[in-house]
């Protein structure tokens, strides 16, 4: 669960000073949150499946870590 917490972590840290750096250039912030968005909508399906796989992997890591640690028992 520690590496999940801190996979989180990293994602939203890495998604504020996207936003910082974009506000501190004068940038306002909406305008910094459409682009963060707008990336995301320009996505093909086969990035879309590799950006979700990416994402699952850590979840999958700590299910097949707790069910190897139940099975262990």
């Amino acid at each position: 669960m520690k590496i999940l917490s801190i996979y989180i972590l990293f994602a939203a840290l890495t998604m504020f000073i996207i936003i910082v750096v974009d506000v501190l250039s004068g940038i306002r912030l909406s305008d910094s949150l459409h682009s963060f968005y707008s990336v995301f909508r320009t996505t093909t399906m086969l990035e879309t499946v590799c950006m979700i796989s990416f994402l699952l992997l850590p979840v999958v890591q700590v299910a097949a870590s707790a069910v190897k640690r139940r099975r262990s028992r």
